[in-house]
């Protein structure tokens, strides 16, 4: 359980700081769509997701600058020109698929 639990950690840190976590907008837009009848609870759901977007990404932005004037020559995309991150990506992405195709247990 604790490793499953690690493993879904690792994954959301991957997701959050990769582009592909914009299909999770379009999760969050059809739970909005649930709440259609109750237009003052959508607006509040849709509103803290909204103020979850925007200090999350001026937080990433601030750490960014402060790294930079601290010296570091960081930004987004260097951690995909290192083979070892690409590899172990791909590694992310294959086993979980390999365990629904029935092919990895982790008996």
């Amino acid at each position: 359980m604790l490793t499953a639990m690690l493993a879904a950690f690792l994954g959301g840190i991957i997701l959050n700081l990769m582009p592909c976590v914009f299909p999770v907008i379009s999760l969050k837009a059809l739970g909005l769509l649930r709440h259609q009848s109750q237009a003052a609870s959508a607006r509040r759901e849709g509103l803290g997701f909204l103020l979850g977007v925007l200090v999350t990404m001026m937080a990433l932005a601030g750490i960014l600058l402060a790294a930079r004037a601290g010296g570091a020559a960081v930004g987004w995309g260097f951690q995909l020109q290192s083979p070892l991150v690409i590899a172990l990506l791909s590694l992310v992405i294959w086993l979980p698929r390999l365990t629904c195709l029935a092919s990895l247990r982790w008996d």
